[in-house]
């Protein structure tokens, strides 16, 4: 194990800082941002309205050839070590991984056989690399190495929530098999740092509403990510390791979570495919305003609720807006590309509004770019009528994504999905989880279609979802072939449209 102050010195270095440009970055380019006693620093590009998007070029983590030290497990650029803090947590875990779960339990260790040689050596390397101080509130692995992520860049060292998780769970596993009481020891002290706030060192971002959010890439408050599969692994393994210690706050931790969880959830579910984080894109947020024979579009606003920015609309208008109707003029429709300097940061309920003032008898329609892989479709929006001639929706964050996750991201959402349902026994995560796996068959059987409506509504609804598992909760959400599910559900809703829709189903 080192210690705070030696882990520091050996992460940091003055080839690790960024490049942003040829020209020095000018006053309204980046700002610096440090948080906690680690402390957490990162460098965040800005552009106000009216300038060219300024982001960082990749940093040398994503942009250079690395080789991989198997013997190490690092990454070798020449004589610089790249080293990812959940690296030896891989080779730690069970030598077998289950296609439709990353479950461990203590009476399930995943593998019949000893623990292997490899196994035993990645379990030395957590325990010799895990740093602790008098300022962390337990052990922690660092990344070495500056890292994109959107419009920031994190400088090293920094840690992660998946990685805490990763490492976490490869520790129990070695403890399910050996019954090491020091393993057990040091999980428990990772166990500590996951869940203790980040302000004091830890992986936790507390929420107002008393629930949690495990940050795969932690900093300040405004400017976290909020990644989805980091949080998913990271309540999963505290429940892992409530179940092996009997510690309640673990479990507790877990709890306050899934609280954040079910607040976010339908922000993380486009009604086709997942997002990977919700940090909203604050410029280049497409939308297409299809309009009807016979109706006139006079006006387009978008209003982002919160984030403190200063600037917080963009509009469409004849003139005098930030866009005039003739240039957003596309045929039968307006094409808009809005700028929103508010939306570079985000807090829990934080929202994208939409009114389009419009006259004749029949509605335009919104549509929001697609993100699925190799795909270019757009996806209608639902509208409200709001009198005097307008239409209104909340678009929440969901259709302002940086990107989408791929679909190996797509199963492992669904996979961690799926486990959390295991533990917990809630039906709506049953469910999502099945939607979900819905979404990946509907994106390789389907058809290029440049306008398309979304499979599942966007709707919380416990009691349709406890429905649902009442009928399906035989079968595995993800072990049992998915047409078997399906054909299951339509017998018992009775070819209910909205029931089919919840599992990503037409009706």
């Amino acid at each position: 194990m080192v210690t705070l102050a030696f882990a520091m010195m050996a992460c940091k270095g003055p080839d690790e800082q960024p490049k942003a440009s040829a020209a020095p970055p000018t006053a309204f380019d980046y700002a610096l941002n440090v948080v906690g006693p680690l402390p957490l620093t990162s460098i965040v590009f800005t552009t106000p309205k009216g300038h060219k998007p300024m982001l960082a070029k990749p940093t040398e983590w994503w942009l250079s050839e690395k080789v991989l030290d198997p013997n190490e497990n690092v990454f070798r650029i020449g004589n610089r070590e790249l080293r990812n803090a959940a690296s030896w947590g891989f080779g730690g875990l069970p030598d077998r991984v289950d296609n439709f779960s990353r479950r461990v339990t203590s009476e399930r260790c995943v593998q019949n056989a000893p623990a292997s040689a490899s196994q035993r050596k990645a379990w030395t390397k957590l325990s010799e690399l895990a740093v602790s101080g008098s300022n962390l509130p337990g052990v922690t692995w660092f990344n070495n190495y500056a890292s994109n992520a959107n419009d920031q860049i994190m400088l090293a060292p920094w840690p992660s929530a998946f990685a805490q998780a990763l490492n976490l769970q490869a520790l129990l596993t070695g403890y399910c098999l050996d019954k090491t009481p020091a393993m057990l020891e040091l999980a428990l002290k990772a166990g500590d740092n996951l869940i203790a706030p980040i302000e004091e060192g830890g992986l936790a971002n507390p929420l107002d509403d008393g629930g949690v959010w495990f940050e795969e890439l932690p900093g300040a408050k405004g400017l976290m990510p909020f990644i989805l599969n980091g949080h998913l692994y990271a309540m999963n393994t505290l429940y892992l390791l409530a179940d092996m210690s009997g510690q309640a706050k673990y479990r507790g931790a877990a709890e306050a979570g899934r609280k954040a969880l079910d607040r976010l959830l339908l922000q993380f579910d486009l009604g086709y495919w997942t997002r990977y984080d919700l940090r909203p894109r604050y410029f280049d947020k497409y939308f297409e305003v299809k309009i009807p024979d016979g109706t006139d579009v006079s006006r387009v606003r978008f209003t982002w609720n919160g984030g403190g920015g200063a600037d917080s609309t963009f509009s469409v208008c004849a003139s005098g807006c930030d866009q005039t109707i003739g240039m957003a003029r596309n045929n039968d429709s307006l094409r808009i590309s809005a700028f929103l300097e508010g939306a570079r940061f985000y807090n829990p309920g934080d929202s994208l509004r939409v009114s389009i003032s419009y006259v004749g008898e029949r509605e335009p329609e919104l549509y929001a770019a697609g993100f699925r892989p190799d795909r270019s479709e757009g996806y209608r929006t639902s509208l409200n009528k709001a009198g005097d001639g307008r239409l209104e929706a909340d678009l929440g964050v969901r259709d302002s994504g940086w990107h989408a996750p791929d679909v190996a991201y797509m199963e492992y959402h669904a996979v961690l999905m799926a486990d959390l349902y295991a533990w917990t026994r809630q039906p709506t995560y049953y469910v999502t989880a099945v939607r979900w796996r819905n979404y990946l068959q509907d994106w390789k059987e389907d058809e290029a279609v440049p306008y398309r409506k979304r499979r599942f509504g966007l709707t919380a609804s416990p009691e349709q979802d406890a429905g649902i598992h009442e009928c399906l909760k035989s079968h595995h959400p993800l072990a049992t072939p998915l047409n078997v599910i399906n054909d299951a559900l339509r017998t018992c809703a009775g070819g209910n449209a909205v029931l089919l829709g919840r599992i990503g189903l037409d009706g």
